[in-house]
């Protein structure tokens, strides 16, 4: 027997029957994605960040002082909704933006449509705040970055309008130290 020359005329040689199924799967992945069937970020199911312990307030409130807000169409109806992140902690007198940070604060996050207030997220922060940031997408979403001493986690928050949202976990990872 030559050892150029296959063992078996007529079958196919294994190889090709691999290659042909990775081919094969690679193309129904590419396919899936493109049709939109398959998420390329991963997700996990809906997630409640409103705790039902705390009651929900808005700007204004008293020792409710840590205010930041900004605006954003997040519903893609042609109007800006604000978007209001507070702290319940109080402001330093006469020292501006210095607070009198504890060793964890309540945190809220609402979404002001008009005169409807949406509440996305009200929790308890251990050493650490919330950062809440509007994506550059064809549909923006908000994506709320929680820093707590023990860990971090990333949430994305699809707004469609007052009372309609959808918060899912898009990561979250432990430290054990940092710089």
């Amino acid at each position: 027997m030559d050892g150029n020359r296959p063992a078996a005329q007529g079958l196919v040689h294994w190889s090709w029957i691999i290659w042909g199924a990775l081919i094969a799967t690679a193309t129904c992945f590419a396919l899936a994605f493109h049709l939109g069937l398959i998420s390329r970020v991963r997700t996990s199911p809906s997630v409640n960040l409103v705790d039902p312990r705390f009651e929900l307030i808005e700007g204004g409130a008293v020792g409710w002082d840590y205010r930041r807000s900004f605006e954003a169409d997040l519903n893609e109806d042609g109007r800006p909704e604000t978007i209001e992140i507070l702290a319940r902690v109080s402001r330093d007198s006469g020292r501006g933006d210095d607070y009198q940070w504890d060793d964890g604060q309540p945190w809220q996050v609402y979404v002001r449509e008009g005169d409807q207030l949406t509440h996305i997220y009200a929790r308890w922060v251990q050493l650490g705040h919330i950062s809440v940031y509007v994506t550059d997408e064809p549909h923006p979403r908000l994506m709320i970055a929680e820093a707590q001493g023990a860990g971090y986690a990333l949430y994305s928050v699809v707004y469609k309008g007052p009372g309609q949202f959808e918060t899912t976990m898009v990561t979250e990872f432990p430290v054990r130290d940092g710089a």
